[in-house]
C-alpha cells in the first residue's frame, strides 16, 4: 500500500502529512520540466539515481524491520505482516510514501468471526480490518526514515511492544468486551477516539455485525438504533444496513 494520505476510516492518526503533494521539490521540477530542457535532464538523472540509492535503503530498512515484526510472531514478507490470535487476526504494514525518502507503519485487527466464510486470515490485510492504527514516527519526524539507526530501531521495538500489549492485547478479549461494556463505554458520545474507534454511525454498524457474530442479538439491535440516530439522510446505504440488522 503507498501513498500518503491514509484512509478517512483510520481510528487514530498521528500524524497526516498530506502537504507531500505539494512540497518544494515537486514545484522546482514543474519549474525545470518547464523553462529548461537541459535542467530537465539534469533533474532526472539526479532522481534515477536517487531512487537507486532509496530502493537500496528502503530494502535494508524494512529487512530490519522484518526481523524485529517476527520476533512478536509475526508471518509474512515484504510490506505486510500477520499473527492469527485466538479471536482477532493482527496485522501490520510498512506503507511506502509516494514521491519522498520515507515510510509509515500501520497496523491493524480484524476480529476472526467476521472473516467471510472461506477466507483465509492469512491473507487479511491492514485496509481490511475493523480496527486501525498507526505506529508514531520519531519525534518531530512526517514519517520513519529509510535510514534506519539504532535509535530508530530500538524506537521501533519499543513502540511495538506498546501497541502488542495495548493495542493487540486489549483487541484479542473483544468477545468479553462486547458482551460485559456499554455502546458509551467503547464509543463515547462526547467524540473522544478510543481504539474501537469513535462515535459515528459505520462503527456502530461494525459493531452492531460483530455482536451479532457473537451471538449478543439484542446488544446487536442497540449498536444498531445508536447508528440509526446519528447516520446522517443522505447516507441511505448505511442507514438500510443498519435498520436491517434491527429487522433480523
Amino acid at each position: 500500500m503507498d501513498g500518503d494520505l491514509p484512509t478517512e476510516d483510520f481510528h487514530l492518526i498521528s500524524s497526516c502529512p498530506c502537504w507531500a503533494y505539494t512540497s518544494a521539490s515537486c514545484r522546482i521540477w514543474v519549474n525545470c520540466h518547464l523553462f529548461c530542457k537541459k535542467t530537465q535532464k539534469s533533474r532526472h538523472f539526479t532522481q534515477t539515481a536517487n531512487a537507486g540509492v532509496m530502493s537500496k535503503n528502503m530494502t535494508e530498512a524494512f529487512k530490519e524491520l522484518s526481523a524485529i515484526i517476527r520476533a512478536f510472531g509475526f508471518k509474512g514478507s515484504g510490506q505486510n505482516f500477520y499473527r492469527i490470535d485466538q479471536n482477532i487476526v493482527a496485522v501490520i504494514n510498512l506503507q511506502k510514501s509516494t514521491g519522498s525518502n520515507r515510510f509509515y507503519i500501520n497496523v491493524g485487527a480484524k476480529p476472526i468471526v467476521l472473516l467471510p466464510e472461506g477466507d483465509s486470515p492469512k491473507k487479511v490485510k491492514e485496509y481490511d480490518c475493523m480496527f486501525r492504527d498507526r505506529i508514531a514516527p520519531p519525534e518531530g519526524a512526517l514519517g520513519w526514515g529509510y535510514g534506519l539507526t539504532d535509535l530508530d530501531l530500538a524506537e521501533f521495538k519499543s513502540k511495538l511492544e506498546n501497541v502488542n500489549s495495548n493495542y493487540f492485547a486489549v483487541l484479542h478479549t473483544l468477545p468479553e468486551t462486547v458482551k460485559s461494556k456499554g455502546i458509551h463505554d467503547l464509543l463515547p458520545e462526547n467524540g473522544d477516539v478510543t481504539i474501537y474507534g469513535a462515535y459515528h454511525a459505520a462503527t456502530c454498524y461494525e459493531f452492531a455485525l460483530l455482536a451479532k457474530a457473537y451471538g449478543l442479538t439484542e446488544k446487536s439491535k442497540i449498536f444498531a438504533e445508536a447508528g440509526i440516530k446519528i447516520c446522517k439522510p443522505k447516507a441511505t446505504g448505511l442507514l438500510a444496513k443498519l435498520t436491517k440488522q434491527i429487522n433480523s
